[in-house]
């Protein structure tokens, strides 16, 4: 990904940081690794604009991780800013 797609591959890693920032000391699951993944995937995706794959969403697993992924990350916003 990385070298495939770096603006991508920056905004997932600063998503990741930011997530794991906000959720420290209570990180998740090391199995839960791919959900987390796919999870950060799609939302790099759908903030950068790429519609290059179609995805459905239908792994509650995923989906759950992607609103944690946002709600951490607007967390992590308004912890900075104070």
């Amino acid at each position: 990904m990385e070298h495939e797609n770096p603006t991508l591959f920056n905004l997932m890693d600063q998503l990741l940081s930011h997530y794991l920032y906000v959720r420290y000391p209570m990180m998740p699951a090391v199995e839960d690794a791919d959900s987390i993944a796919e999870a950060l995937t799609a939302i790099g995706e759908n903030y950068l604009d790429i519609h290059n794959r179609n995805r459905e969403h239908d792994n509650r697993k995923i989906i759950q991780y992607m609103d944690e992924i946002k709600m951490c990350e607007a967390l992590y916003s308004t912890i900075i800013e104070a």
